[in-house]
């Protein structure tokens, strides 16, 4: 019986041997992706924060006053922010892990002053206030903080490569400009003065 030579996958279809090395690349590229820094996920993990406050300060606000106008304003932060932290959390799926150890630890006192956010002292001390000197506050506080996130805004939307991160940084710079500008005015109607803005802009370090 004559024996037939054995086939060799391999030779007999060379195509494998390219899907193969395409497989490897496709893969090897998606693990430098998912180990390169992208300024959209590190603005992420800095502003999910950063709104989490903003949510945090408006809701203790609707328990501390009955003004429809400010009731709004804070009904408007809570929808707001909170539909854009799952908008950004979006991002983060492939570049969470390397970057999470910027957050390993918590903000420090200097990313919070940075960023416009309220510290720990200054949220004790709102949530004691009720009535005309709660919104005094609050007005004080949320308008330093939006300026904190403005002023991350400007390098994150210079540097951002992803089309959808763009149009939703952009979106988030307009909003709370008018917001602060809107904020200024209630501010000013409760003869409260703002407080000073933070001390620097950009990406906190």
């Amino acid at each position: 019986m004559q024996t037939l030579p054995s086939k060799n996958p391999t030779r007999a279809r060379p195509w494998l041997r390219f899907a193969g090395l395409a497989l490897v690349t496709a893969l090897a590229a998606l693990v430098w992706d998912a180990l390169t820094p992208r300024s959209e996920a590190r603005f992420a993990l800095h502003m999910i924060p950063h709104h989490a406050q903003a949510v945090e300060m408006a809701r203790m606000l609707q328990s501390r006053t009955d003004d429809a106008t400010l009731q709004a304003t804070a009904a408007d932060i809570i929808a707001t922010q909170q539909s854009q932290i799952e908008q950004m959390r979006t991002w983060l799926p492939v570049w969470r892990r390397p970057l999470m150890g910027l957050l390993r630890h918590g903000l420090s006192p200097r990313q919070v002053a940075e960023m416009g956010m309220a510290s720990e002292a200054e949220m004790r001390a709102f949530a004691a206030l009720t009535g005309r000197e709660a919104e005094a506050r609050f007005l004080q506080l949320m308008i330093r903080h939006h300026q904190g996130a403005i002023a991350m805004m400007g390098p994150a939307l210079e540097a951002a490569q992803n089309p959808a991160a763009r149009r939703l940084l952009a979106a988030m710079a307009g909003s709370q400009a008018l917001e602060i500008e809107s904020m200024r005015q209630l501010l000013d109607q409760r003869g409260g003065e703002p407080l000073e803005p933070p001390p620097a802009a950009g990406h906190p370090h």
